[in-house]
């Protein structure tokens, strides 16, 4: 097979990607036992780098460090003390001519209570969950709110870390993709019924004054249809971004945003 573009300069909104290998996410499970960017991380990442990656994205990141820690050894992003050690992976890789993004996460109801202070996990509705048997809290507005500022945080954190872009965990059933399925989402407000609720949880803007090609530009969004998700949300979504990705990714002066779907 001819791949001939494979090896070609791409873009995500004014972001320049120097070919089309892309590292997706995968937790690997060598990040420092309290969160920071370990050296075993770094070198396992600047390998794939030296190989030619021309976009790496880095395991979840948790965004919430009282309630959105999913495993040990995990990359976390929701304290200033984390971000040296984020700049010094990103700065590694970009020797090599490769962006990264990192990946911003919560767990939601998948989360684990003994890596969360014995607390209850929390979700868009006060549902059992069928992998667990565990019962949610559900959400209030207010933590709804204050959960958006967490992963605005975040994406200031990585952008202070030298990264290229964040991308949006909403898959795999955690917090963004409860909020997104119907099978974990039954609330009735604002957040709940209609796609177009569903979806409204999962916005998120940062910053609008960095140019095109600049660290921080890019926000992706992973979503799927398995796990608690279903193929009519999924397609739904994909019409969405045919609909909208020209035009964000191509305005000028503003935080570009991208779909991605596998």
């Amino acid at each position: 097979m001819n791949y001939e573009n494979l090896f070609t300069p791409g873009y995500i909104g004014g972001l320049r990607i120097k070919n089309r290998v892309v590292m997706t996410a995968m937790g690997n499970g060598l990040a420092a036992e309290n969160g920071e960017a370990s050296d075993e991380i770094i070198a396992c990442y600047k390998a794939r780098a030296a190989g030619g990656c021309g976009l790496l994205i880095t395991e979840f990141c948790a965004v919430d460090g009282e309630n959105g820690i999913a495993e040990t050894h995990q990359l976390q992003i929701h304290a200033p003390r984390f971000i040296k050690r984020l700049a010094l992976l990103t700065d590694t890789l970009h020797r090599y001519d490769c962006k990264v993004f990192f990946q911003l996460f919560h767990p939601g109801r998948e989360g684990k209570p003994q890596f969360n202070g014995g607390r209850q996990v929390i979700s868009a509705s006060g549902i059992v969950n069928p992998a667990t048997g565990r019962v949610s809290h559900e959400m209030t507005r207010e933590e709804i709110h204050g959960m958006v500022d967490k992963f605005v945080t975040g994406a200031v954190y990585a952008q202070q870390a030298n990264a290229d872009g964040v991308e949006l965990h909403c898959a795999h059933g955690y917090l963004l993709h409860q909020f997104l399925s119907p099978h974990s989402n039954v609330r009735t407000d604002e957040y709940g019924g209609s796609l177009e609720n569903r979806r409204r949880r999962n916005r998120l803007r940062v910053g609008g004054g960095s140019p095109p090609g600049t660290p921080g530009n890019g926000v992706c969004h992973r979503a799927e249809s398995g796990r608690g998700g279903d193929r009519k949300t999924a397609r739904a979504l994909r019409c969405v971004v045919h609909q909208r990705q020209q035009r964000r990714l191509r305005k000028p002066g503003r935080l570009h945003r991208a779909l991605l779907l596998p």
